[in-house]
């Protein structure tokens, strides 16, 4: 038995370190709680997307400026016009082909095979007088040229199939070969048996032919004109 005059035992004091803090700061200490997964994911979902809804719309406004850009060219226009062949639209033909200019190049060409044609037999007196009757005939050449050259048109493109206009003008580049030079551009096209230049001058944001290096469609001129000369015998 224990006395009660027998020494006590010495008390231990025990400090709760997080109570004392809280105390200090005159609340309750508490942790800091993890997200959870289920608070995480919508966070993160509305992120990504926010991302991706940027990454969008810098490539849409790429693409509309550089689609923009490509209307300007002479692939776009020959797509145009390979477009319109196939339709049978020939405003738009005659809008890419420039025939008053396509004929006044060719003249030079139109004018020798012309007096070669009509008669190798002709005196040099008759054949000048047939050379100075070509460019006479030229503004009515250029009336049936038309026809003539959207005829070349359609047997420039007819091995292609028709195809929403979008993929025409973006396939065309592997078509043909376009060589820029400025406002002029050289463009190199396979037909059926031969391949033909012909040369396109920037007009506005489009572009049109404006010469043709093709024997073909100076035979169909000549042909024309020599239908509306005089016989032979009746040259002066």
């Amino acid at each position: 038995m224990h006395s009660d005059n027998s020494p006590s035992r010495p008390r231990r004091f025990v400090i709760d370190l997080n109570q004392a803090g809280a105390t200090a700061t005159g609340g309750t200490a508490t942790r800091p709680r993890p997200l959870s997964r289920s608070r995480r994911g919508p966070r993160l979902l509305l992120i990504l997307g926010t991302v991706l809804l940027l990454i969008a719309a810098v490539a849409a406004g790429g693409v509309y400026f550089w689609w923009q850009y490509y209307k300007t060219t002479p692939a776009y226009s020959l797509a145009l016009l390979m477009d319109a062949s196939q339709n049978k639209d020939t405003p738009v033909v005659e809008q890419i082909i420039d025939t008053n200019q396509i004929v006044d190049s060719l003249a030079p060409r139109i004018s020798q095979k012309t007096v070669a044609r009509y008669g190798a037999t002709l005196n040099s007196a008759k054949r000048k007088r047939v050379e100075a009757m070509v460019p006479a005939l030229l503004p009515k050449v250029k009336e049936g040229a038309g026809g003539i050259l959207a005829k070349w048109a359609e047997e420039l493109f007819d091995k292609s199939e028709a195809k929403p206009f979008v993929v025409l003008a973006l396939g065309l580049p592997y078509l043909v070969n376009i060589a820029p030079e400025g406002d002029t551009a050289k463009v190199t096209a396979p037909m059926k048996d031969r391949n033909v230049e012909f040369v396109m001058r920037r007009s506005g944001e489009r572009w049109k032919i404006v010469g043709i290096n093709d024997d073909a469609v100076v035979d169909r001129i000549v042909d024309n004109i020599i239908s509306q000369f005089p016989a032979i015998g009746q040259v002066q």
